[in-house]
């Protein structure tokens, strides 16, 4: 399923509403700690990678001070290596993506 998100994300995401795609951002967002495997965690975060491509920073301004917000619940909490793994992995995604944007005013 997370392979499947993974390509439509690329392939699909601006034939979506405005609403339909708020919804998903926040849901993934929501979601990433939760994933039971490691390997579906890695394709929602190339997921959220591919619309930060797309989104950021016109229509998801809210990307960065989300993930850092739940970087600083993660990190208070010794319990949570695997999540404060998971939006750090995010992190790392988000920035990929924009970084190999080719214009220069894209950036």
């Amino acid at each position: 399923a997370g392979i499947t998100l993974k390509h439509g994300c690329s392939k699909f995401w601006k034939d979506l509403s405005g609403e339909e795609k708020t919804h998903l951002k926040s849901e993934l967002l929501d979601k990433i700690e939760a994933v039971s495997t490691d390997g579906v965690a890695v394709h929602l975060s190339l997921c959220i990678g591919r619309i930060a491509r797309t989104d950021f920073p016109g229509q998801w301004q809210e990307l960065f001070p989300r993930l850092m917000q739940k970087l600083g619940q993660t990190s208070n909490n010794s319990l949570c290596d695997v999540a404060t793994k998971r939006i750090l992995y995010v992190l790392h995604c988000v920035i990929k993506e924009l970084a190999s944007k080719r214009l220069p005013v894209a950036r």
